[in-house]
């Protein structure tokens, strides 16, 4: 192994035994509201912090052994004995009587959450490590050292990482932490349940189980089905405050909601609620909702009458859905009961919309520069931003729509990126356009088209200059057409792909495609492509063939299957050219060193091939799922493999290498935490540089145990490990 190969997985040893990161939480935010933000907001209206007197929460500023005595007393449910203690002696020699902090520190000391120094002194305002903030936070909720396997710190860095205390915080066990990461911490805790040792079992177990910190703030629980929620979901309501919770069945069932708490995920969903004076302030459970995608509906699943799909969280229209039976859209969705989410209707009408032209931010300020619509100028210092839809200001792209509405500094931004691409064949102006063969309604808001690809638009709502021609229609949160975009060349370039089906005949499709064939593309989608007879090109090496040879009298022969093929579509993403590739079988060398410079060792034929930007990789082809992998996936990977090789005939590029089985990934650092069986086979869990993850186990060269250090290589989805008798630091 190189010894470039060896420093770097000697650096991720060191991420991983002090776990300097993990995975990136779901929740969507953008600038002005972070991680740090929400936990701090959460916290701050759970009572477990004030924050300053001018309104911020300082989560940039790193916190002392003072603030993290006050952040662990009233997490824990005992301010009140704090107060008591203010004016008790203090053990510690630097620790006064009767100030702020005095009471705090004197409950923390004698509930063993916290410890002084060896010369008597607490030292309030030194600064408190990452590693001293989670050793803090788990003795709080029952865990001691001595019973947690290994040594300080990574004794307790590990538990936390096992409780998910520390997912997305990438930290060095020593350096100062930042209040924003312990709130974050603390957050976290308050959702876990408190823990005793049970010398009989010999392990941990609930002190009271399905009890967790938070209900011991004595907090009201109250169940409720919330059916609007105002204020960050797009209402222009003056009437309402910011925030507003209502639970149409029930006269008086409305509440504020804290300030940094979003309920989006819980709206039109039995919920338990902690509430505190008629403000919900933070969330218990919620009932068991359908989530996935609506097409892997069972076929004897039955849509009611008033059953809505809320697709992405936030589009509550999708019409005329089959009474039961499989459904086919494809869009990740949510299915609840007779709620409406966003109301784009209202949010449009009040100009609050735009077709993007492109993003600039600058700062601390944002400025969406619009095509059509209303122009955004956003300053993230002041403004707190929610985003749904992408998860940063930076990933909105040109020609998406946003909806937005701000109540106060407070904006919630609705990205909607939605398009229909392919010729227009047949228009009612001002009502509806078939593109591509599906027709598509005309939003209610005033209609742009452009036929200069963007360079200019006008308010028109014919269809007449476009007929015939090939569009982009970008469509509103509803899916109906909001701008109209000519004048461009939508007939791919020859693209690459893996044809995972032979060609078949189209039976019961319609008379206008008679074939069709499944490719895997480069990007690693799946998809059907159809094609009419006489309509397209197959060719099969210098010859063009027709599609009536490829088959018998009942289906095709496998010949054409699980071969890599450049295609090109029509403007109606129909097959234009299929063109199968002659491929090489060869032995490659896959190297680390090589792989920096972009090349490939072909040991058959004893020569380098050079990666190029457009080289497609296909792996475990011989298998039931083949994927398409990076370069970057498996460019320090230090193997040799057989594969199939295609090369350009013309320039000798590499344009696509085909992997018969999954190629192992490099080895990385780990900490095995927990195992088990299902169906017969081991299953892992490890504690990785990117976070929590669990695999099939392939093998281990040791006996399974509790927080060893391993490395780990994956190949189709099982894990190998080696144990690490020696790690650096």
């Amino acid at each position: 192994m190189s010894m470039r190969k060896s420093r770097k997985l000697i650096s991720l040893a060191i991420a991983v035994v002090f776990l300097l990161s993990a995975l990136v939480p779901a929740a969507a935010f953008a600038a002005g509201h972070t991680a740090q933000d929400e936990a701090g907001l959460r916290l701050r209206a759970l009572g477990v912090i004030e924050g300053f007197p001018d309104g911020s929460l300082g989560v940039e500023r790193n916190i002392t052994r003072a603030e993290m005595a006050v952040v662990l007393a009233k997490m824990s449910g005992n301010d009140s004995a704090s107060r008591v203690l203010m004016n008790v002696p203090s053990t510690f020699s630097d620790v006064q009587t009767g100030v702020w902090y005095t009471g705090y520190i004197n409950l923390a000391s004698q509930q063993g959450w916290v410890a002084g120094y060896p010369d008597g002194t607490y030292k309030p305002n030194a600064q408190v490590s990452y590693a001293e903030a989670v050793t803090m936070m788990l003795n709080v909720l029952g865990y001691e050292g001595a019973r947690l396997p290994g040594t300080w710190p990574s004794n307790y860095l590990v538990k936390a990482a096992q409780l998910g205390l520390t997912d997305g915080v990438s930290f060095a066990a020593n350096a100062p932490a930042p209040r924003g990461d312990v709130f974050i911490f603390a957050s976290r805790a308050l959702d876990e349940e408190p823990v005793v040792w049970d010398s009989d079992r010999n392990r941990y177990v609930a002190d009271v189980p399905g009890e967790t910190l938070l209900d011991r703030l004595g907090f009201d629980v109250v169940e409720l089905r919330i059916d609007r929620y105002f204020g960050l979901l797009g209402s222009t309501d003056t009437e309402k405050e910011d925030r507003i919770a209502e639970d149409t069945s029930k006269a008086d069932a409305v509440y504020d909601v804290a300030e940094g708490l979003c309920i989006i995920n819980y709206v039109g969903v039995l919920t338990k609620y902690y509430v505190d004076d008629e403000t919900i302030v933070a969330v218990k459970s919620a009932e068991t909702v359908y989530t996935g995608d609506i097409e892997d509906v069972d076929d004897d699943y039955t849509i009611d009458s008033d059953t809505v799909i809320i697709v992405n969280r936030e589009n509550a229209k999708i019409a005329d859905l089959p009474a039961e039976g499989t459904v086919t859209y494809t869009r990740t969705a949510r299915i609840v009961t007779s709620i409406t989410v966003v109301d784009y209707d209202r949010m449009g009408n009040a100009g609050n919309w735009n077709v993007v032209e492109e993003v600039e931010v600058d700062g601390e300020f944002i400025d969406v520069k619009e095509y059509v619509g209303t122009e955004a100028n956003l300053n993230s210092d002041d403004d707190t931003i929610y985003l749904v839809g992408v998860s940063s200001v930076d990933e909105i792209e040109e020609w998406d729509v946003l909806y937005w509405n701000n109540v106060d500094d407070d904006y919630v931004i609705y990205v909607v990126r939605d398009k229909a691409i392919g010729t227009l064949t047949r228009y009612v102006d001002g009502d509806y356009a078939r593109i591509a063969g599906t027709d598509y309604d005309v939003s209610s808001l005033e209609f742009w088209a452009s036929s200069d690809m963007g360079s200019s638009w006008t308010a028109d709502r014919s269809f007449e200059d476009f007929s015939g021609e090939s569009v982009i229609a970008i469509l509103d949160g509803y899916g109906e057409i909001l701008a109209l975009v000519a004048d461009f060349d939508d007939v791919a370039d020859p693209s690459i792909a893996l044809t995972l089906t032979e060609i078949e005949r189209r039976l019961g499709f319609g008379d206008s495609a008679d074939y069709r064939v499944k490719l895997l593309r480069a990007n690693g989608v799946e998809a059907w492509v159809a094609f009419e007879d006489g309509e397209a090109s197959i060719v099969e090496g210098s010859a063009t063939a027709e599609v009536q040879d490829l088959f018998n009298d009942s289906n095709v022969t496998d010949v054409y299957k699980e071969r890599i093929v450049e295609y090109s579509l029509t403007s109606e993403g129909e097959l234009e050219k299929l063109e199968f590739l002659p491929g090489e079988s060869v032995d490659l060398r896959l190297d680390a060193d090589d792989s920096a410079r972009n090349r490939i060792w072909d040991k058959t034929n004893s020569r380098f091939l050079f990666v190029q930007s457009d080289t497609v990789f296909f792996e475990n082809v011989d298998k039931v799922d083949p994927e398409v992998v990076s370069w970057s996936d498996i460019q320090d990977v230090d193997d040799i493999v057989p594969a199939a090789v295609y090369l350009d005939g013309t320039t000798r590029d590499l344009l696509a290498v085909v992997f018969e089985e999954a190629i192992a990934t490099a080895p990385e650092y780990a900490v095995l935490t927990d195992w088990w069986k299902s169906g017969g086979d081991d299953f892992v869990e490890l504690v990785t540089a990117d976070g929590i993850v669990e695999y099939e186990l392939a093998s281990i060269d040791r006996a399974l145990a509790e927080n060893l250090i391993v490395t780990y290589t994956v190949s189709a989805g099982e894990a190998t490990l080696t144990v690490v008798d020696d790690v650096v630091v």
